[in-house]
């Protein structure tokens, strides 16, 4: 679980810069905990745009993410190597973004975002989550938390290359 705690805590950091950096590169909102706020708090003139409960839903719904991997990664033929970690990440923006739509379609008053770019961004966030997981499941690997990756070594090695 501590190896899972620490992937994920890393994968969600990295995913939130990547959209921390691409919303002053383009200059739109697409820093998800902050539009988290703006829809717990849309009743106020303040919408507490950087308020915890974004940041904790945001890092919470990561470690459940986290854990999904880590149990695609031991019983399916899937491997945290990269080009795997990047299909799952793709797979995980698509149903982020679905997510997303879903909840901007039924929120009584929506944040104001270009949906479109919005859902882009978001893959490609998932995309730099799912490849931090890899990296973060296959190095972390010193005392108890070691454990299952030498389990994924020898159960792995003829059919999964890492790379």
């Amino acid at each position: 679980m501590k190896r899972i705690a620490i992937t994920s805590l890393l994968s969600t950091a990295g995913m939130t810069l990547f959209s921390f950096l691409l919303s002053k590169i383009v200059r739109r909102n697409f820093l998800e905990p902050k539009l988290l706020n703006q829809l717990v708090f849309y009743r106020r003139k303040n919408k507490k745009q950087h308020h915890a409960a974004g940041y904790a839903v945001h890092y919470l719904t990561g470690l459940l993410f986290t854990w999904i991997y880590s149990l695609i990664w031991k019983n399916s033929r899937y491997a945290p190597r990269n080009s795997d970690s990047l299909w799952m990440g793709f797979v995980n923006g698509l149903i982020g973004a679905s997510g997303w739509h879903i909840v901007f379609l039924v929120h009584p008053s929506p944040p104001i975002v270009d949906r479109r770019k919005y859902y882009l961004q978001l893959v490609a966030a998932h995309m730099v989550f799912g490849l931090l997981n890899g990296a973060g499941y296959r190095n972390l690997k010193s005392g108890s938390v070691g454990a299952p990756y030498r389990k994924y070594e020898l159960c792995c090695e003829s059919n999964k290359q890492i790379v």
